[in-house]
């Protein structure tokens, strides 16, 4: 899986790899069906925040022993087309860690954020980054093919009012890193 050297590190810095049981855990919580592309890039790589602020300490060190890496305090990763000449027009600032993805999904899916019985999003796809806190960005199990998809957020009950759009960002989530840049 190619990664944009300087999306890898952050990656590589953060150093929030998932274990097997993680995706064990993700699964049978969120009873889906991670694809193989996703399980393994979690394994290698984890979740990042490309919110670096809450980092700044961390850096300074990491800075002042050479390691040769520069992190702005705040950015986040763009998405481009797959031939990566042009803007999506969408960004993210964080791939979840296998504990916010558990509780992402549960909350949107049969939580406390609203009633218990709202479902945000349709259950069959897993939360596996956000933008702008609140916007998700949606993994498709692995007999869909693993689409990434993107959800704008509404709390009204998925199907209803105007509580019906997905937009597909990538046909796999290998093309969704593959498509990331550091604005």
């Amino acid at each position: 899986m190619q990664l944009d050297k300087h999306i890898l590190d952050y990656f590589l810095f953060q150093n929030r790899n998932f274990s097997h049981q993680d995706i064990q855990d993700i699964e049978q919580a969120c009873s889906f069906i991670c694809p193989k592309d996703y399980k393994k890039f979690a394994i290698t790589y984890g979740g990042v925040s490309f919110n670096t602020s809450c980092y700044n300490d961390f850096l300074d060190a990491k800075n002042d022993n050479d390691q040769g890496v520069d992190f702005p305090d705040f950015t986040t990763a763009s998405l481009l087309t797959a031939d990566g000449k042009r803007s999506l027009g969408l960004s993210i600032d964080k791939l979840f860690g296998p504990q916010e993805i558990k509780t992402t999904y549960l909350d949107h899916t049969r939580g406390p954020l609203f009633d218990k019985v709202t479902t945000f999003f349709p259950a069959n796809l897993l939360p596996i980054g956000c933008c702008g806190g609140s916007d998700l960005f949606l993994l498709a199990s692995e007999p869909d093919g693993g689409k990434v998809l993107f959800w704008e957020q509404n709390y009204d009950d998925w199907g209803s009012n105007s509580n019906t759009d997905l937009w597909n960002v990538s046909d796999s989530f290998e093309e969704f890193i593959a498509s990331l840049k550091i604005d």
